[in-house]
């Protein structure tokens, strides 16, 4: 969302037009009543950070936080208080002063630095451990972002061995959990490169050949951030298997 509305404005494109072609790129989300809010959130952080935002932008944001649209999601991962404090400081900003255009340029692409192949370690907030196989990469031009798959692992303590992992299979998404994203197995994470550095991702070193489906484009993945493997998706899972 972000680095449409930026693209839009690297061109040249007025601020009010840069916006509406955003929208139209987004037409599909907007029709979605989880995923609207972020749109109308993204857009109005990113033009105000650009000193475009307009006011019609400004008030559809300021009423998604005022009414909590699309707090379900987060009030299901137990993470409601932080989001409402997140918005809150949003908010505020959108109200202040905003800073005259600033020039866009164009941002380098990012590229993960995780190998496909490679089975990365994460620790959830309860400080159990999960384990996620890097399958592929994106391509486009944001960047290459991992698409990972959520394997049938959960510990208590990290790291395991090659035979602990040799048998735990990628966990697939059925539409019925109603996650709001999925359309395969196969999720895109998308994280900026301090987040990779953060001390929840672990380089366990170890390796194994994925099953490859791609392409991995936006049709084919749901692109995610690392709050979604704070859920116990893992004992949903085995549940009902």
């Amino acid at each position: 969302m972000r680095d449409a509305l930026r693209a839009a404005l690297d061109e040249g494109t007025a601020a009010e037009a840069a916006r509406d072609r955003v929208l139209v790129q987004f037409a599909a989300a907007l029709e979605d009543a989880e995923e609207a809010p972020l749109v109308w959130l993204a857009l109005a952080a990113t033009a105000w950070e650009a000193g475009r935002l307009d006011d019609a932008t400004r008030n559809r944001a300021l009423g998604v936080i005022a009414r909590g649209e699309g707090m379900a999601r987060w009030q299901e991962a137990g993470l409601g208080p932080r989001r409402q404090a997140e918005l809150a400081r949003l908010a505020e900003r959108l109200q202040s002063p905003q800073k005259a255009a600033v020039p866009i340029r164009k941002k380098r692409g990012f590229i993960s630095a995780w190998a496909v192949g490679e089975i990365i370690g994460f620790r959830q907030d309860s400080g159990k451990r999960l384990a996620l196989h890097v399958v592929g990469h994106t391509a486009g031009e944001v960047g290459a972002f991992a698409v990972v798959n959520l394997l049938d692992w959960i510990s208590d303590s990290a790291p395991p061995d090659a035979a602990d992992l040799a048998d735990a299979r990628p966990i697939l998404f059925p539409p019925e959990w109603d996650l709001s994203l999925p359309k395969s197995a196969d999720l895109c994470l998308t994280l900026t490169r301090r987040m990779e550095r953060e001390d929840r991702f672990a380089r366990w070193g170890l390796h194994r050949a994925p099953e490859q489906r791609g392409p991995f484009d936006e049709t084919s993945v749901s692109y995610v951030g690392p709050a979604l493997f704070d859920r116990d998706i893992v004992g949903k899972w085995r549940a009902e298997r």
